[in-house]
């Protein structure tokens, strides 16, 4: 019991001194009761702190337009970005159209390997493959070699079987994941690339 006295006594200590800090002249305009005269308080209250920060702002003189920046309270430098490089989502439908044979022979090289991704990549979903060599390990998963060199392991532990020359489809899961199934069949195998 004592303990959580004191506790709460810890907890409150902070609120209570935040009050005292409040300004004497945004409590009086809280005070009033009627609504355009109390929302003016606060304009001119907020516009008087604006003032107030913007004063000790250093004057910068340039041949272009002078145009005022926002003041914006920020932890980090204004050259710093908090994310470099974000890719925007591309949906469906604005999925580039494939030209070439070529440009799909090099989504297909890429597919899989996430740490270098193209506009043409991120909007393939699914990728058709032939099984050329299929390898079973002790602990159940599978090795599969395809057509064009590249080599998947099923990572989760379904019973599916894989033969030469198979039909599969590999598509893209949830938090960079991939699901192998074949052609034939709607049963799923997480799988994740070798090479």
């Amino acid at each position: 019991m004592v303990k959580s006295l004191f506790t709460g006594l810890i907890l409150l200590i902070p609120a209570i001194s935040s009050l005292a800090a409040v300004d004497p002249s945004l409590q009086a305009c809280s005070q009033i009761n009627e609504d355009d005269k109390r929302l003016q308080c606060f304009d001119t209250y907020i516009a008087a702190q604006n003032s107030v920060v913007t004063v000790n702002k250093p004057v910068i003189h340039s041949n272009t337009e002078d145009v005022p920046e926002p003041f914006v309270l920020s932890s980090t430098p204004p050259e710093t970005e908090l994310i470099a490089g974000a890719v925007p989502p591309v949906a469906k439908s604005q999925a580039p159209k494939l030209a070439n044979d070529n440009q799909q022979k090099e989504i297909e090289q890429g597919f899989g390997l996430e740490h270098k991704k193209s506009e043409a990549e991120l909007a393939t979903d699914e990728i058709s493959y032939t099984i050329t060599k299929v390898k079973k390990s002790v602990h159940g998963k599978w090795t599969l070699s395809f057509a064009n060199g590249q080599r998947w392991v099923t990572i989760s532990p379904e019973r599916m079987k894989f033969k030469k020359d198979q039909q599969v489809i590999i598509s893209r899961g949830v938090f960079n994941s991939f699901l192998l199934k074949p052609k034939d069949s709607n049963r799923t195998v997480k799988v994740k690339r070798l090479n």
